[in-house]
């Protein structure tokens, strides 16, 4: 698990964590980390998407402007009221190709695809929150932003246990990758951030 996820998964409460699980009915169900695991997915939709400094750039624009307080409106996201709706969130992070990752999910979760794309819809605006306020710590730009969506997607690529979920995104099969996160993560912190993230 990339150190970015791990920041990411620590901005959010585990008390949220559960009233998500709960509401979208996939608590109980022996899926020990599944907020993990879909963000996971999500980190890896927006690295395959945002990979040059002008797309990574107005991500986080869009995360200043619409996200930085969805951690705090977690019933308003639970209850289908946030502005932003969750569809066009998640259809932002996916793409095209959300249903077909929603249908293989399912399958490799054992879970019915109406609880998935609920679990989907409701984890998109908390994960876009989390990475706001992890981009706010820094006052992160487009460019480092795109460097370390491309660093933890391929960290989490090459973790073997999650290869399969990473895998549902992996179209050019790039897993390939000479790079260690941890290092390179670290490196960042000290010569771009100036002080230490995690």
């Amino acid at each position: 698990m990339s150190n970015l996820l791990i920041d990411l998964l620590e901005n959010i409460n585990p008390i949220d964590i559960e009233k998500v699980e709960r509401v979208s009915n996939v608590s109980g169900q022996n899926n020990d980390g599944l907020m993990r695991d879909v963000m996971q997915i999500f980190l890896g939709g927006l690295a395959k998407k945002n990979q040059d400094a002008k797309k990574a750039g107005e991500v986080v624009r869009v995360l200043k402007k619409d996200h930085e307080n969805n951690l705090e409106n977690i019933d308003n996201i639970l209850n289908g009221t946030l502005e932003k709706g969750s569809d066009g969130i998640l259809k932002h992070i996916l793409g095209e190709d959300k249903n077909r990752i929603v249908k293989k999910f399912s399958k490799l979760k054992n879970l019915d695809k109406e609880q998935t794309e609920s679990f989907f819809k409701n984890t998109a605006p908390i994960f876009m929150g989390s990475l706001a306020k992890t981009v706010s710590k820094v006052n992160m730009d487009g460019n480092v932003l795109a460097q370390i969506l491309d660093m933890a997607y391929k960290a989490d690529l090459q973790d073997g246990k999650k290869h399969s979920l990473l895998a549902l995104l992996d179209f050019d099969k790039d897993g390939q990758v000479s790079d260690d996160f941890s290092r390179m993560w670290g490196w960042v912190q000290k010569n771009v951030f100036k002080k230490d993230l995690l």
